[in-house]
């Protein structure tokens, strides 16, 4: 304005002719330039307002991008703050389902843990109740054999006590015969004495006689009459050594009688020794027995203790067991049912984060593109107030000159205010346009720098979130921890309770079936004690009714007396199968009150009735009777053997036991052993061979049926040696200068 006044008042001022007609062609040429550059300017104002119409438009599509833009970020505001506050609460609902996971997970591990060892616990059962039902078996089967061994040996006991009695009164009578035999080997030994002084004065007698004989003899060379007399006395003497002969034929008799009593007693003596000891080992056996039964009594209610203690075992670990399984099959159903949820959500998470990605991208991308055109915009806008500036002093110019111009150009210059009234209401309409791009610009930067300061604060509370999310984890996997450990305890406490109960129920059903099987194991031995009674009342009618009973005079075997042979005992003998013992019926069992065969053939006979059919049926029954009685004899003789073979194994064993005990004095000095034989495998057969045969059987214990094996062994390969060398071959090492 001061500058259109200061102009104003020069056009005003009076001026030369001369200077105005300079003047006037200055601004002519001047007013031809302006005119030229009005065109000019004209066409620049035209393509300027073309730009401007372009760039308004420009503008308005920009200001409709950016209210878009704006409503996007707003949208995109609203939604990325809906969308932190759902990955807000999805992080607690996932960060709570990655707790439980965890916690279940642990729980799962540690039930995978008491599971497996469980599952070995379980297998070191099942390992314990196969090697303890071996046991049992074994245990059984010991206490089968023991039992049968048993009854053996109290049948063996009645037995032995039985021939003990025999023995003892074969020991009398022994004792009577040696008396008898003493006293009459007395009278003997007297009438012997007799017939020696007889025998000298018979001798003597002989003597005389034959004295005589010589001496009639030379006198009947001289006295021919008294041949009468010699030949009585020839008679005589025949007569008398008749009588010497018979003498010496009977004392030779009652010599050899007396030999031969002798023989006896000392037989007898040797018996009644033998029978002693026999007597003083039975005994002895007897008793080792009877410590081997009450042993074996006390081993056998031991095992059946055992037996009793594994099978509660057995019991509480299958309940044990049970409920394991039981709690693994819900563990298990808690564990898909979680690992379900937790693949479920985690599916959502993946799938929200995917989402929250590809929008925060296509935002960024947005924000990019706004920033460049934001960028572009301020640009073009220095660039247009630039040339609006430099249009501005361009259009002060051409005013003053205007100004300065005559009156003539009135008319242009009114033309020139219309053109530049309306350039200055453009330029306002720029400016304010201008303004309000700043001002847009600015509530812009205002709106970033705010989403910059609610994405830093957002980025702290997420920190301030992820720390309290870790302390709180931490603090529920101690809780976790802690109630699991109650959990643990109160279902260890409740499984003890378990256990007692079923085993108090178990421990009442057993005392129950016990009592009943002791009243069953009652109910039948007075049953079979019943049987036997009567049994017995049966056999003493039938001993009364039997009138006479024939029986064959059978030597009785005693085993014992026998001589042992030569291959018994030893271990190298065929294994002869041990025949069980069977158990006799109660009526066979004695139990005294034995009647014996003399009293029974002696005894008063019944009156015999005269109906003939009574006869018959009680002949009839007592034929039954014999033969039922035959055949309880030849069980009873098949027993006897039996356990006459069973005495026969177990002696066999016992010296096979003995033997072996024997070896083990031998088993310090094995390398002499070992060199023994290797000694005897690699000599040829020969003396020294034949003498490592009886150090290997004091060594090795052998029986005599192995060590005649081993003889038959080596006199096999002398014989062979001996046939090998005496062939011709034999005799070539001994011809000097062989070569072999």
């Amino acid at each position: 304005d001061a500058e259109h006044k200061s102009e104003d008042t020069s056009l005003t001022e009076p001026v030369e002719p001369e200077q105005e007609s300079e003047k006037m062609a200055e601004l002519l040429s001047s007013l031809k330039e302006k005119d030229d550059m009005l065109a000019k300017f004209k066409a620049l104002a035209m393509r300027l307002k073309k730009e401007l119409a372009e760039k308004g438009k420009q503008m308005n599509s920009l200001e409709k991008e950016l209210s878009n833009v704006k409503q996007e970020l707003e949208k995109n505001s609203q939604a990325s703050k809906q969308t932190l506050q759902n990955f807000q609460s999805l992080q607690s609902e996932y960060d709570k389902l990655q707790d439980q996971n965890e916690a279940t997970r642990s729980l799962c591990k540690e039930w995978e843990m008491k599971v497996a060892s469980v599952v070995n616990d379980l297998a070191l059962a099942k390992m314990e109740m196969t090697s303890v039902a071996a046991e049992r078996d074994k245990v059984k089967q010991a206490n089968d054999v023991m039992s049968a061994e048993l009854k053996a040996w109290e049948q063996c006991k009645a037995d032995f006590e039985a021939k003990v009695i025999t023995l003892e009164a074969q020991l009398c009578t022994a004792k009577g015969q040696e008396d008898r035999l003493q006293s009459r080997m007395k009278a003997l030994e007297e009438q012997m004495d007799e017939l020696k002084r007889q025998l000298g004065a018979e001798r003597e007698q002989h003597a005389n006689t034959a004295h005589q004989l010589d001496r009639m003899q030379k006198e009947s060379k001289m006295h021919s009459l008294l041949d009468l007399e010699i030949a009585d006395y020839e008679r005589t003497v025949a007569e008398l050594n008749n009588l010497l002969k018979e003498k010496n034929e009977e004392l030779d008799n009652s010599r050899k009688e007396a030999l031969t009593y002798q023989t006896k007693i000392s037989d007898l003596v040797e018996h009644t020794g033998y029978l002693e000891s026999q007597k003083k080992s039975d005994d002895e056996r007897l008793l080792a027995f009877k410590d081997t039964v009450a042993n074996l009594k006390e081993e056998l209610a031991q095992s059946r203790r055992h037996e009793e203690e594994l099978v509660r075992a057995e019991v509480r670990l299958e309940s044990e067991i049970r409920a394991i399984q039981l709690r693994e099959e819900e563990t298990k159903l808690s564990f898909a049912e979680l690992s379900r949820k937790c693949q479920s959500l985690e599916a959502s998470l993946r799938s929200s984060r995917e989402n929250h990605q590809r929008a925060t991208k296509t935002l960024e991308s947005k924000i990019a593109s706004l920033k460049e055109v934001l960028a572009t915009t301020q640009s073009e806008l220095e660039t247009t107030k630039a040339e609006f500036d430099n249009y501005k002093v361009r259009v002060h110019t051409v005013l003053k000159q205007q100004k300065k111009s005559t009156a003539p150009s009135g008319d242009a210059s009114g033309g020139d205010s219309d053109a530049q009234e309306k350039m200055h209401s453009v330029i306002e309409q720029l400016r304010l346009r201008i303004k309000d791009l700043t001002e847009q610009l600015e509530v812009g930067q205002s709106e970033a720098e705010a989403a910059q300061e609610e994405y830093d604060r957002l980025a702290q509370r997420h920190q301030l979130v992820a720390s309290e999310l870790e302390a709180r984890e931490r603090e529920w996997k101690h809780r976790l921890e802690e109630a699991l450990k109650q959990k643990t305890l109160e279902m260890g406490v409740e499984l003890e309770k378990q256990l007692e109960q079923q085993y108090e129920t178990l421990s009442s059903k057993f005392q129950k079936k016990i009592s009943q099987k002791e009243q069953e194991h009652q109910s039948a031995l007075e049953s079979q004690q019943e049987a036997f009674e009567e049994l017995k009342r049966e056999m003493s009618e039938l001993q009364q009714k039997l009138p006479t009973v024939q029986q064959d005079d059978v030597v009785p075997f005693d085993i014992t007396t026998q001589e042992r042979q030569d291959g018994e005992g030893s271990e190298s003998i065929s294994p002869v199968p041990a025949i069980p013992a069977k158990p006799l019926p109660w009526g066979l069992v004695p139990t005294g009150g034995f009647v014996p065969l003399e009293q029974l053939l002696r005894g008063e006979e019944d009156p015999v009735p005269d109906d003939p059919d009574i006869l018959l049926s009680k002949v009839t029954e007592a034929q039954r009777k014999v033969d039922h009685l035959a055949e309880l004899l030849n069980e009873s003789e098949s027993s006897n053997l039996r356990m006459t073979e069973q005495i026969r194994v177990l002696k066999e064993e016992i010296r096979r036991l003995e033997r072996n005990q024997e070896r083990e004095k031998h088993a310090q000095n094995l390398e002499y052993l070992k060199n023994i034989v290797m000694k005897f495998a690699t000599l040829r057969g020969g003396s020294e061979k034949e003498r490592l045969v009886p150090v290997l059987t004091t060594m090795l214990k052998l029986s005599p049926e192995e060590q005649k094996e081993l003889q038959t062994v080596v006199s096999g390969e002398s014989q062979a040696d001996a046939a090998a060398g005496s062939g011709w071959g034999g005799y070539l090492p001994r011809w000097p200068g062989f070569v072999g």
